[in-house]
């Protein structure tokens, strides 16, 4: 179902906002703090599923998903299931968001904030496939929510999308049973009452991951740290006792010559991803890109053997892992064994 289609039914075009009262007004001061603290979702949708479990609600899947500003990524995804007692996380791109209808595709496309399907009645209708597969393992009911921030998706990172529907920024989410004749009313009001708390503890933890994951792509790992801890002043560092590693694509130029743009850059991206995996795999930090160079450092202990670093003599042996580079380049050779500079034990501003 393409973005703006009518549902048939299900649609709440906005959630009421019923009173708070009894065990659901302390599971909303607990999201408070959970969103204070800046806890992970995955602990927060655990233990909000574990609470709902010990209150007597039935519950037997829980969902919450959000778009992020990631290298890699476009949108992330937490799943709790009754038998796993476990919130398992999942990535997405674009693609995959835009690839099968779904109901949370469909709130953020039409800003609805509630969808609510029985599907315990075996003749209805469904509208999206997911559903089908909910009814096929037994589920009754299906509470969908959309929580938005009242801002859109910049259009030019969604390309993609149809002429005039915007991708609205904002938490999404569901609840599922199986048990028979679904959700009681009550149980329904609760739900509702805790999907803004719950909104806002998911954006606190998406909001700190999206900046420690941004730092430490474009500024280190280290750095990133040294940021989000508050070194921010001008002239504020610390000494850091390193190795300091480059390495560039040896060939770079006569394939910049000879390939395509699109082709010598799809072979550099690879090339990069080959080794910052090396560099990574021995405790390793990448600092910078520099045309088809990468420059990294290996931190050590003052007074310690810094020669504890394979990196430098085993990576630029074997050169790129064919393995890896065929995973990456399937249709492009190999390029030659990295140059490395061997260095010798330095000290870093950062």
């Amino acid at each position: 179902m393409a973005c703006g289609a009518r549902l048939e039914h299900g649609i709440v075009p906005g959630m009421a906002e019923p009173r708070i009262s009894g065990k659901t007004a302390a599971i909303v001061s607990w999201l408070h703090r959970q969103a204070l603290k800046g806890a992970n979702v995955d602990a927060t949708l655990e233990g909000l599923c574990a609470q709902f479990l010990a209150g007597g609600l039935d519950l037997d899947r829980a969902v919450v998903s959000y778009l992020i500003f990631h290298p890699q990524f476009d949108g992330m995804t937490f799943t709790w299931t009754r038998d796993t007692a476990r919130a398992e996380r999942q990535a997405a791109t674009q693609p995959d968001i835009r690839r099968a209808p779904s109901p949370f595709f469909h709130m953020q496309c039409t800003g609805t904030e509630e969808l609510r399907y029985r599907l315990d009645n075996g003749e209805d209708p469904l509208p999206f496939p997911l559903l089908g597969h909910l009814r096929s393992l037994g589920f009754t009911d299906y509470l969908a929510f959309f929580q938005p921030f009242g801002s859109s998706a910049d259009p030019r990172l969604w390309p993609d999308m149809p002429v005039g529907v915007a991708m609205r920024e904002g938490i999404t989410g569901s609840f599922g049973t199986t048990r028979r004749n679904g959700f009681s009313k009550r149980e329904l009001a609760a739900l509702r009452v805790l999907v803004p708390p719950l909104a806002v503890a998911v954006k606190a933890a998406a909001t700190l991951e999206m900046a420690e994951i941004l730092l430490g792509t474009y500024l280190g790992a280290a750095s990133g740290r040294s940021v989000l801890r508050g070194h921010v002043q001008r002239g504020q560092g610390q000494v850091v006792h390193a190795v300091v590693w480059y390495s560039d694509m040896r060939g770079s130029s006569a394939l910049a010559a000879s390939a395509s743009l699109e082709t010598y850059l799809a072979t550099l991206n690879a090339y990069y991803d080959c080794v910052v995996d090396a560099v990574d795999a021995q405790g390793g930090e990448v600092l910078k890109f520099t045309g088809d160079g990468v420059s990294a450092m290996f931190p050590f202990e003052a007074g310690t053997q810094a020669g504890r670093m394979p990196v430098g003599s085993r990576s630029r042996r074997r050169g790129i892992p064919s393995t890896a580079w065929e995973r990456s380049m399937p249709s492009v050779p190999r390029p030659g064994r990295p140059r490395s500079a061997a260095a010798s034990p330095s000290t870093l501003g950062t």
